[in-house]
């Protein structure tokens, strides 16, 4: 459905080369100095990219989106504001669009987020914690909906869109840097300015340290690694030229790393998963996949403790049983596997519109105790130690089912589709059309929304900013589609690709 143009990336490689450069520079400093960098350079990078360039300000917000710096900011004594505007930036490539003479675009997934809003509206109004409720529809109001009008709207062509999947994969280059300098150095306690924050469970000695990122959390942070790996693969094996293979590579190769010193064992399912897929897709000849074999078993090596884990995972099939009758039993399954029933069953009392947007954690115990197994009493660590838990439902459809109920979890299975749907069109209009090379954006757009889902079948819709900005990176490629090979009759100006 789109045709990206084809040799895009070799006239920009000095873009990406030093883009991936500056992320592992970063990376560095942050280590050294992070109380300083972190503030000034948030206002200095958004302020000199919105003055030199509107394309470069749409690079730099979605790199400083991907690193979290804005919350990262926010955590070292910036104001709430300066992180909140920090998206705002994208209006100014907006605005030169539109006196460009281009139109805004709408996309089908828009509209279903727009519906999803009014759902989460009126579930806010119906919740027992209405307070609670609202603010998250604040929080997916700019973070959602938003973020994905302006990304959606800002990446109008195909050279674009490809430098923003690059922009991505440059901040996971540099996260994973902090992370692999933190393990590297057994700093575990130390944040690096909030860029790797010391595991929780680590603290109060429950596990072996893990690492958490900007998030604060391992899970989720080999989640948005994945995401971006995915991107990596795809450009290592088919990008244009040896140096920008090589450029992909180093960055995936950092982000496979960090996500093996997460421990997520979700993450690890999910990468054999996309591997899988890729194979089927005939990325992989024979000497290749051999080669990633090596680099498995280096990476084992090299984190021997995460085979281990991974290994933890024959005894899931325990995870139900009640606590204390399975000695092999998994305590973090059990625990899942009462808060995924839990959001069931919060589902089937409240079936229509839920409990309310991001309520159901404040109904975790009640529905626990209804439905038995692993009970968690109160917050190990953080800043609510000690308080009555509040837990997850631990899988992004049953969240979205508790908390919204049939309406918002029908709108959002639909989005969902519609995303893929049209990532899907698009690689395959490209093949057939012999442009192998502009299909493969496509499919590292499709393996990273499918990587984000796949793992969230072990989470919730935490972190909100990531995945509506890689939906807005996916609708840009749709409608991109759209604007160059129009339906047939629909009266659409094709757009030329540069």
């Amino acid at each position: 459905m789109t045709t990206f143009a084809a040799g895009a990336i070799p006239r920009h490689l000095p873009l990406a080369a030093a883009a991936l450069t500056v992320a592992a520079v970063t990376g560095g400093l942050v280590a050294a100095a992070p109380v300083v960098i972190v503030p000034a350079g948030l206002a200095l990078a958004v302020i000199a990219a919105a003055l030199v360039s509107a394309e470069i300000a749409t690079l730099v917000v979605l790199f400083l989106l991907f690193v979290n710096v804005p919350g990262v900011a926010v955590g070292n004594g910036a104001p709430l504001v300066l992180a909140a505007a920090v998206p705002l930036v994208l209006g100014i490539p907006l605005l030169a669009a539109l006196r460009r003479g281009e139109r805004i675009v709408f996309t089908p997934t828009f509209v279903c987020m727009l519906g999803l809003l009014l759902i989460a509206v009126a579930s806010s109004l119906t919740s027992r914690y209405t307070d609670v409720a609202l603010e998250n529809v604040r929080t997916f109001l700019f973070e959602g909906v938003l973020l994905y009008f302006l990304v959606s709207n800002v990446v109008r062509t195909p050279a674009m869109l490809r430098r923003a999947m690059w922009a991505l994969l440059a901040g996971a280059a540099c996260l994973a840097l902090i992370t692999i300098v933190q393990a590297t150095t057994h700093t575990y306690y130390r944040d690096y300015g909030g860029f790797a924050k010391p595991d929780p469970s680590f603290l109060i000695g429950k596990s072996t340290a893990r690492a958490t990122g900007p998030l604060g959390d391992p899970n989720y942070y080999g989640q948005i690694l994945l995401v971006a790996a995915a991107i990596g693969l795809v450009f290592t094996w088919r990008a244009a030229t040896p140096v920008q293979r090589l450029l992909a590579g180093a960055a995936t190769a950092l982000s496979a790393y960090a996500i093996a010193l997460t421990y997520s064992r979700g993450t690890a399912v999910a990468l054999l998963v996309l591997l899988i897929l890729m194979a089927a897709m005939r990325y992989f000849r024979g000497w290749q996949v051999l080669a990633m074999m090596a680099a498995v078993g280096v990476l084992l090596v090299a984190v021997p403790s995460y085979a281990d884990r991974v290994a933890t995972l024959s005894n899931l099939t325990s995870a139900g049983a009640q606590t204390g009758t399975d000695p092999s039993a998994d305590e973090s399954a059990q625990g899942r596997s009462t808060e995924l029933k839990a959001g069931v069953a919060a589902f089937v009392d409240h079936p229509v519109l839920g409990v309310g947007p991001g309520v159901f954690p404040l109904h975790y115990r009640e529905y626990a105790e209804q439905v038995g197994g692993y009970l968690h009493d109160a917050t190990p660590a953080g800043p609510e130690k000690g308080l009555e838990a509040k837990r997850e439902a631990h899988n992004i459809v049953v969240a979205q089912a508790a908390d919204l109920g049939l309406a918002g979890l029908l709108v959002f299975c639909g989005l969902v589709a519609l995303t893929l749907a049209g990532l899907i069109r698009v690689r395959a209009a490209n093949l057939r059309r012999g442009r192998r090379d502009c299909a493969d954006l496509a499919t590292a757009l499709l393996l990273a929304v499918l990587g984000y889902l796949l793992t969230g079948a072990f989470l919730t819709l935490a972190y909100e900013t990531y995945f509506w900005m890689l939906l807005g990176l996916a609708g840009a490629a749709t409608s991109l589609a759209l604007r160059e090979h129009p339906p047939a009759g629909s009266g659409a100006r094709r757009m030329s690709a540069p």
